[in-house]
């Protein structure tokens, strides 16, 4: 023991020879225990002096211990860990002449000795070439294999000569000559056991085995042993020993033998009869014997159609001659429930060993493989059973080996789901290689969804063709489809990018063929970027989606090489084709195994792909394809397996205090471009992405509460319940997806219908007890009481539970007998409930693919905030917030009065983007406002905003007058506003004071949130701005203007947001200084934008741009046509919208809920009535079937993000004017009963100030115009009154306008408005559009003739061309 103090665990004392052996050991030695820094001789930083100095000497002497003495004595005086490694380097390690020859003479006669285990030879020879790598002398993995190949002996010269022959042009590889060498070793000792054990059978009587009687007596005289036992026993040759070789008596006997522990051999001749060593077993031990003719056992109670008869006899080693007295099967039940039946198996009684004929189990079809210590039976992909070698026999310990394949394996099976049923050979590499560190040891068992999955008739031809060296060099790509059920998304294909030099994998769904295009681009793109390189060759079949729309043309014009198969032979795109293959039967495993429906393909297919990336590849010598395309290594201790049960967390904010914290899903698929796992609610039938979630991997899909419902039968006084099981398992078909309301709706109607009979009866049944929890929701009551006591609990205030998904019914013969449901009767004070549920309507139910998420990633909880790397700022932020709120003294701390009821209250976090580009985080408190009582916590709530119309007409005047614009921000606005009722609050979250949990806020001031915040807010600053000599506008409450002697301040508000025009700076200085003496505010200098809108302004040129660029762009890549192709139009002329487009069966309108078509409808009405009056009338077209669109009108709102992605930095373009006032011009158009279904016309105007577009306006009208002047006449009218409030507004600023002029292209309309008598044909106009006469009349306005082809109104109610819609948008200040 004294001899090992002092030594290095696991490490050998270096004596000088095999220095790099040595440092590999120390280097991971120390490494493992992290003291490797004084290896590299650098002290970091962040380290002291002293610090450094003690690890390094604790570094150096853990190095000395390793040490032989005659080495260590050369280096005694090195003092440092480095000069001490530099020293011995440069004694052992320097690749000197001598060292080179003494290494190169000992690998060149380096030689395999004859009956030496490959593996130590191989050993010795990697040792040497490892110390002449150490001296730089490095071999090329050729000529590696062939110095192997020719250092074995020349018992190996045909396994030699087979391989070089075998090889051909192409090169050895070291792997494979190693691998070749050590199966050939494991070959020649299995063939060499079949020496030692034989079992064969003197065929007798009139079995079923037994041969031709010639051919029998033919084998009895060639055989030597047999023609000696053939003689009578009186003249039988005396007995030799087989183990002293001596004669006079056998190997039982004899005195001088060598005796083997756990070891039998025995021998056996060219005769039908077996010598067997007689061992003693118990009954559930076998023997595996690769020379036995038969399988033998010795216990009757096991066989089963047991036969009966004189079989032969078995000879053991000692002579002695055992019948064969019978013959039948024997059954073994498998892991996977199926039973493997062993036929003709001989019973031999006094036989002391169960074998398994390995010839037999061959000639059946199975496969039998020894190797490790172990065995295994397989038959195709099914593994049998295996088990280990015990002594130098190949059995069995117990049954159990053979019925429970893997008992150890548990970890083995729980990996190779969470892998996606990856092979077995892919799991012992990577778990040789360290990626599984919880599996110790792959053992597999049978897995039947890998059979379902994966079983196949022919493997592909395996090629020798070597890998591309670079990335791209070539790409494989296959289309696969159509699936015969879609996907969640709707696909019915996928294509498969494979690239040749890593074998990384990507995979893209498809609804049509014609997509494959479209996503090449983009596929091309990504990795392009990704890697700094081009895509040189792209091979595939002769698909058509390969050839048409461009794709041809495109790989040419790019320098893409395109090879394509010769027809009907798919084995030239054999890369692709294998994939796909694999990914189906991986995906299909998957599934399987988690039970989900089919419609889950594309999930399944998706985390294939994922994990087929992370995975060993076979090409790639079992390196992983993620890792040498990306150069990082890859982690994979976050995998679960598919399908599994999973609790995804809910928000505080989603639920309330009585509802679950957590919602089940089932796991299907990780985020490869998204963070966190990806879940299937099928409760609300909506994909979740989360990363809170506990999982349990033990139970699937298949298996959850949902999916198989009990028919227990309730007990107590109540009836009894029976609950149907739906043959669906639970799963709703993809097309019957809809509402839950819905499903509730119809199954609450059938259970009326179903008790009718009993309230004929004149009993009474209670929604609530015609239904019971299924889907494993709960209840208040338990569901096994009676109905009586479920609904005795139930308070009358409230309802009682309610099921989920109620599907429970009443018997027929509960219904019949009356008697024995002893049901309350219902009081008569309590009101009958309804069993109707609200729906909504189906475009608002929850989409499958479209999660609407902030366009800036924020938080979106106080908990979620903490967590994120942002967590400082976010917290900075929301103590600016309580700052605020704390300054402003909005409310005190008090106990809650009796009777009373505190709001609950969240923070709200946003990223808002400066002008500048800079990003400002912004925190809020929000009180939840939905929780307030009308009439008791407020009454007012209405609060103006000013109209953009009026921010238009401002920005018109400052571009005109040249005046100064200012912008300002109230810091929490509502917070100015005084409450007039008594509201409390809970303190806030993160913010409670210690000491005073049980109190709340009492507000003093209005709070965000709150519904009476806003009008609070706007009460106290009109209040501000009257007092301060500001003039409210009639035309628009939330514009101020206020005149002094040379000059005058217009002011704009916003709720918070302010814009301040003005021509003296000095004045908008001094009203700045006023407005925040009075409220918290900041300044933010010249304006730059304003509720999204950009303000760009040149004082230079006398211009200001008014642009929604950055909007349009969010737009476009939230609906995902950022990369779409611009068009030159808002609507296509080919498009005629109408209502009988519109979904009419159930399936069209469940595909078009997936569609976010009122988002994109909302979205592109924001940039219309901001920026974008070209695009009024195709918005006004499309918006008019939100109700229930079709795909035609999808397509329709699709082509007007296409404009826009064309026109992203189109513009209103405000410039000075000359004249001394104002010039005011309106233009108006009407078609006639332009929409389809009402045969209504539309009304369009548009007005400009000084040339640039300030008011517009497209929209159907209210009557149904019988002709031409008819619609012009009512859109004149219309748009006279738009004029009149502008010249309105305009005067109250005090701007000089000249006379408006209002300009159409109907003369016949401009007659009839001009003529003040009543036609026969005008008389069925109503009086209210004659309201234009007066106009004229009193010379408030006039109306002229113009040009339709110059009318810039005309693009307001109809389709134009591309030359007259550029004519209209120049005429009115739009521009590019």
């Amino acid at each position: 023991m004294a001899g090992q103090e002092g030594k290095t665990p696991g490490i050998e004392k270096f004596d000088g020879t095999d220095f790099g052996y040595w440092k590999m050991q120390i280097e991971d030695h120390l490494y493992g225990k992290k003291l490797h820094a004084p290896l590299l001789g650098t002290k970091p930083e962040t380290m002291k002096e002293d610090e450094w100095k003690l690890l390094d000497r604790q570094v150096l002497g853990i190095i000395r211990l390793t040490l032989s003495r005659s080495v260590a004595h050369n280096v005694v005086k090195e003092k440092t860990t480095a000069d001490l490694m530099a020293a011995l380097s440069s004694m052992y390690e320097t690749p000197s002449a001598n060292n080179k020859v003494h290494l190169m003479k000992k690998l060149f006669n380096l030689k395999m000795p004859e009956n030496t285990p490959v593996a130590q030879h191989l050993n010795e020879f990697n040792t040497i070439i490892n110390q002449l790598s150490s001296v730089e002398i490095d071999f090329d993995d050729e000529i590696q294999a062939l110095i192997v190949l020719a250092s074995l002996p020349n018992s190996w010269d045909a396994m030699r000569t087979a391989v070089s022959n075998s090889a051909g042009k192409n090169k050895l590889k070291y792997n494979d000559i190693r691998d070749l060498i050590l199966g050939e070793e494991v070959r020649r000792k299995d063939s060499g056991e079949q020496v030692g054990s034989a079992l064969n059978v003197d065929v007798r009587g009139r079995g079923h085995d037994r041969g031709d009687r010639g051919d029998r007596r033919a084998n009895r005289g060639r055989s030597k042993s047999r023609s000696g036992r053939s003689r009578s026993r009186s003249g039988r040759q005396p007995p030799k020993c087989w183990d002293c070789g001596e004669v006079g008596h056998i190997s039982r006997n004899c005195k001088g033998k060598k005796k083997e522990v756990g070891s039998a051999n025995a021998a056996t001749e060219d005769v039908h009869d077996a010598l067997l060593l007689s061992v003693d077993s118990p009954i559930d031990s076998w023997v595996l014997d690769s020379g036995a003719s038969f399988h033998t056992t010795a216990h009757r109670e096991i066989i089963e159609n047991y036969v009966s008869g004189d079989f032969g006899k078995v000879y053991l080693a000692d002579g002695e001659a055992l019948e064969i007295v019978g013959m039948g099967e024997i059954r073994i039940r498998l892991p996977n429930k199926s039973v493997w039946v062993i036929h003709k198996v001989r019973h031999v009684p006094k036989l002391m060993r169960n074998l398994i004929s390995v010839g037999q189990l061959d000639a059946e079809g199975y496969s039998v493989t020894f190797g490790d210590s172990a065995w295994k039976i397989t038959r195709g992909a099914m593994v049998i059973a295996r088990g280990s070698k015990t002594g130098t026999l190949y059995m069995t310990s117990s049954d159990r080996e053979l019925i429970a394949v893997a008992d150890s394996g548990a970890e083995t099976e729980l990996w190779h789901r969470r892998l996606g049923h990856m092979s077995e050979k892919g799991m012992k590499v990577l778990q040789s290689g360290g990626k599984l560190p919880e599996l110790k040891k792959v053992q597999f068992g049978t897995c039947e969804s890998c059979i379902l999955g994966k079983q196949k008739k022919v493997s592909f031809l395996k090629g020798g063709r070597a890998l591309r060296s670079e990335k791209l060099e070539l790409v494989h790509t296959d289309l696969w489809g159509p699936s015969p059920v879609a996907s969640l998304g709707r696909s019915l294909y996928y294509i498969s990018f494979i690239d040749d030099h890593s074998r990384k994998v990507w995979i893209y769904f498809l609804k049509h063929k014609s997509d494959v295009f479209d996503v090449f681009k983009k596929w091309k793109a990504m990795v392009e970027n990704e890697t700094g390189r081009r895509l040189k060759c792209l091979r595939s079949d002769n698909g058509g989606e390969y050839i048409d729309g461009g794709f041809k043309e495109y790989c040419s014009s790019n320098g893409i090489r395109l090879e394509k198969t010769i027809p009907r032979t798919p084995q030239q795109n054999g890369v692709a084709e294998r994939m796909n293959r694999t990914i189906n039967e991986r995906a299909r495993s998957m599934r399987l195994h988690a039970g989900l429906p089919k419609m889950f393909w594309a999930d399944a297919a998706s985390t294939a792909v994922y994990l087929i990336n992370r995975g060993p590849s076979v090409p790639l010598d079992h390196r992983i394809p993620e890792e040498v395309w990306s150069g990082k290594s890859v982690n994979l201790s976050y995998l679960k397996v598919f399908g599994c049960t999973s609790y995804v967390h809910v928000d505080a904010s989603a639920r309330s205090k009585l509802d679950p914290k957590s919602v089940k899903c089932s796991f299907i698929g990780y985020g490869d471009e998204e963070l966190g796992y990806r879940f299937w609610d099928e409760q609300n039938r909506k994909i979740i992405r989360s990363k809170d979630v506990i999982f349990n991997e033990q139970v699937m899909y298949k298996e959850r509460d949902g999916a198989e419902v009990s028919s227990e039968v309730s007990s107590g006084v109540g009836p009894e319940v029976e609950v149907r099981k739906d043959s669906s398992s639970g799963v709703i078909p993809f097309d019957e997806i809809a509402d839950r309301a819905e499903v509730r709706t119809s199954d609450r109607e059938n259970a009326v219908e179903r008790s009718s009979a009993a309230e004929i009866r004149g009993q009474s049944l209670d929604a609530d007890q015609r239904s019971s929890p299924i889907r494993g929701q709960s209840s208040d009551a338990d569901p096994r009481r009676g109905l009586t006591e479920q609904r005795s609990e139930a308070e009358p205030s409230s309802p009682a539970p309610r099921s989920e998904i109620p599907s429970s019914r009443m018997s027929d013969a509960e219904l019949r007998s009356p008697a024995q449901t002893e049901l309350p009767r219902t009081p008569a004070a309590e009101p009958r409930r309804s069993s109707r549920v609200i729906k909504a309507p189906e475009r608002y139910s929850p989409s499958l693919h479209y999660i609407l998420l902030t366009d800036g990633g924020e938080p979106e909880s106080y908990e979620e905030a903490v967590r994120l790397d942002s967590s400082v700022k976010w917290e900075l932020a929301m103590k600016d917030e309580m700052s605020s709120l704390r300054q402003n003294q909005t409310w005190e701390l008090t106990e809650l009065p009796e009777g009373k009821k505190a709001l609950h209250n969240k923070w709200v976090f946003r990223v808002k983007e400066e002008h500048d580009g800079s990003k400002r985080y912004k925190a809020r408190l929000v009180v939840k406002g939905f929780q307030q009582k009308e009439g008791v916590d407020y009454t007012d709530i209405f609060s103006p905003v000013v109209k953009l119309t009026t921010i238009r007409l401002v920005l018109g005047i400052v571009a005109a007058e040249d005046l100064h614009l200012e912008q300002l921000d109230v810091k929490t606005a509502f917070l100015h506003g005084d409450l007039e009722e008594d509201i409390y609050m809970k303190q806030p979250e993160g913010f409670v004071l210690k000491g005073k949990q049980d109190l709340v806020c009492k507000l003093k001031k209005s709070l965000y949130g709150l519904k009476q915040a806003p009008r609070q807010w706007y009460k106290k600053f009109d209040n501000f701005m009257c007092g301060n000599g500001f003039t409210r506008c009639q035309a628009d409450h939330c514009c101020y203007v206020k005149r002094y002697d040379n000059s005058y301040i217009i002011l704009l508000l916003y709720v918070d947001d302010m814009l301040i025009a003005g021509s003296s700076i000095e004045k908008i200085n001094e009203l700045k200084r006023r407005l925040s003496e009075q409220f918290a505010m900041k300044d933010l200098g010249p304006a730059k934008q304003i509720l999204g809108m950009r303000i760009t302004r040149d004082r230079a040129r006398g211009t200001l741009r008014l642009s929604q660029a950055e909007y349009v762009k969010k737009v476009l890549k939230r609906f995902s046509m950022d990369g779409a192709k611009p068009v030159s139009t808002p609507l296509g002329s080919h498009f005629r919208l109408s209502k009988q487009q519109s979904p009419r069966t159930e399936q069209e309108q469940s595909g078009m809920s997936r569609v976010p078509y009122a988002s994109a409808i909302g979205s592109l009405m924001y940039a219309m009535v901001c920026t974008r009056p070209d695009i009024a009338h195709a918005v006004g077209a499309v918006s008019r079937y939100m109700s229930n669109p079709g795909k035609q009108h999808w397509e329709a709102v699709k082509w007007i993000l296409r404009y826009l992605k064309g026109t992203v930095d189109t513009a209103l373009c405000f410039s000075g004017s000359k004249r001394s006032g104002q010039e005011l011009q309106g233009y108006v158009d009407a078609d006639l009963a332009g929409d389809v279904d009402s045969r209504k016309s539309t009304t369009g105007y548009v007005f400009t100030l000084n040339g640039t577009a300030v008011s517009w306006g497209s929209k159907l009208q209210k009557i149904v115009a019988l002709s031409t002047t008819e619609a012009e006449y009512v859109a004149v009218t219309e748009a006279s009154k738009e004029m009149i409030w502008v010249q309105g507004f305009l005067e109250e600023l005090g701007q000089r306008c000249e006379k408006g002029a209002l300009h159409s292209d109907s003369q016949s309309a401009i007659f009839l408005a001009k003529n003040p008598a009543f036609h026969s044909r005008t008389k069925h106009i109503e009086l209210r559009y004659h309201f234009i006469r007066s106009l004229l009349d009193s010379g408030q306005l006039t109306l002229e003739k113009i040009q339709g082809v110059r009318n810039p109104a005309d693009m307001l109610t109809k389709t134009v061309t591309v030359e007259k819609l550029r004519l209209c948008s120049t005429s009115v200040g739009l521009l590019a």
